[in-house]
C-alpha cells in the first residue's frame, strides 16, 4: 500500500467513525453504544460536576453517558488535503473540556456562546458539521477559520511553541497535525486513563491514531520529521505496556528529566521511544513530556538530563541530578539516539 493509500484509509476510517457518532447522536440512544466496535461510548460524568456544572451551563445536565457524546469528537486536527504543509505532529491526551461551541443539541446551548474568531465572527461548529457532512472537511473548514487565531488552544499552546522552539517565522494552525488519544471532552485526565484501561482500546489507539501520525511525521521535510510531540501520563503508559509485549511497536526507550528553572523545583519527565520507520531505515521518535500538571511543553531554555529509570527522582537532590549527562532543549535532537 502507498502512502498516499495509506493516508486515504485513515481519512476514511475517521470519516466513516464520525457519520456513526452522527447517526447514533440522531437516534438518542438510551443505552451504551460502541463505534466501530473499537470505540466505545463515554463515561459518566462525576457526581460533583452534576451538582455543580462549570462555565458550560446546561440547562439539563444528566449524570450518565448522554451527555458526552453529544460533545463534537474531535480525534485529530489536520488539514489531510495539504499534508506538504505540515511541520509537526502533536499528540495531546484529548480534546480538553467541554464547552459550548462542542455541544450538538439542536439548538439546547445558546448560539451566541459559540466560539469566535479575533474578527469576532461567530462559528457554530454543528452548522459547519452538517454542511460538510464528513470529519475531514468540517475540521478543513475550521483550520481556514481558526488559521492565524491567536486565541485558540492549538496556537497558543503548539504553534507558538514550535515557532519559538525551532525558530520559525509565523507558522500558522495548517502547519501543524494534531491527535489526540482519546476524542472524547472530559475535565480531567484520570477519566482518559480509567476509560483507555477500561475499554481496551490500546490496539486501536495504536492503529487507528498512532501509526498514521508516525506516517504523517515521515512526510514532513521542513520541521521535526520523523518525531511525534506527546504530552502526558497516559500515552507514557500505553507506550510503556507497548514496548513490554511481544508484537511491540517500539525497540529502544531512554528517560530524561527536563529542568525549567533555576531551583530544580520546576520539571518535568521526557521519555523517549524509538520505533522503524515504515520504510524500515529511517527511526522515528515518540518524544513523551509528563510529569507537569499542565499542558505546556517546555521553553527553548530548559535544561535536559539523563537518567536510567523512568520514573520521578527530588529535584532538590543536584548531587544526583549533576551525576546526568545534560542538554539544553535547544539542542534537541542530540537526544534521540
Amino acid at each position: 500500500m502507498t502512502d498516499q493509500e495509506k493516508l486515504k484509509e485513515f481519512v476514511d476510517y475517521w470519516d466513516e467513525w464520525h457519520k456513526e457518532w452522527w447517526g447514533y447522536f440522531n437516534k438518542k440512544p438510551s443505552s451504551p453504544f460502541c463505534i466501530k466496535k473499537e470505540w466505545s461510548s463515554p463515561f459518566k460524568f462525576d457526581d460533583a460536576r452534576s451538582k455543580s456544572p462549570t462555565k458550560i451551563h446546561l440547562t439539563k445536565l444528566k449524570k450518565n453517558y448522554e451527555e458526552i457524546y453529544k460533545f463534537f469528537p474531535e480525534p485529530y486536527w489536520m488539514d489531510t488535503s495539504n499534508i506538504s504543509d505540515i511541520r509537526a505532529v502533536f499528540f495531546n491526551i484529548n480534546p480538553g473540556s467541554p464547552e459550548n461551541y462542542h455541544h450538538f443539541n439542536n439548538g439546547m446551548v445558546k448560539r451566541g456562546s459559540c466560539l469566535r474568531t479575533e474578527k469576532d465572527d461567530v462559528l457554530i461548529w454543528e452548522e459547519i458539521y452538517k454542511q460538510k457532512n464528513k470529519y475531514s472537511l468540517v475540521i478543513k473548514e475550521l483550520i481556514d477559520n481558526y488559521n492565524d487565531s491567536t486565541k485558540f488552544w492549538h496556537i497558543r499552546k503548539r504553534v507558538n511553541w514550535l515557532n519559538e522552539f525551532r525558530g520559525f517565522n509565523k507558522l500558522k494552525l495548517k502547519n501543524i497535525a494534531s491527535f489526540d488519544l482519546v476524542p472524547w471532552h472530559t475535565n480531567k485526565s484520570d477519566e482518559i486513563i480509567s476509560y483507555i484501561k477500561s475499554k481496551g482500546i490500546h490496539d486501536a489507539i495504536i492503529e487507528y491514531l498512532l501509526k498514521p501520525a508516525l506516517m504523517i511525521s515521515s512526510f514532513i521535510t521542513k520541521g521535526l520529521s520523523n518525531k511525534i510531540i506527546c504530552f502526558g501520563a497516559p500515552m507514557r503508559d500505553m507506550l510503556e505496556k507497548n514496548i513490554e509485549s511481544e508484537s511491540s511497536l517500539l525497540n529502544k526507550r531512554r528517560h530524561y528529566i527536563v529542568v525549567h528553572s533555576d531551583n530544580f523545583l520546576e520539571s518535568s519527565l521526557l521519555d523517549i521511544y524509538q520505533t522503524k520507520g515504515a520504510d524500515g531505515k529511517n527511526n522515528q521518535y515518540i518524544c513523551v513530556f509528563w510529569a507537569n500538571q499542565n499542558m505546556a511543553l517546555p521553553k527553548n531554555n530548559s535544561i535536559v538530563f539523563r537518567h536510567s529509570k523512568g520514573k520521578s527522582y527530588n529535584m532538590k537532590e543536584n548531587k544526583f541530578i549533576q551525576r546526568f549527562e545534560n542538554f539544553l532543549l535547544s539542542d534537541f535532537d542530540k537526544l534521540f539516539f
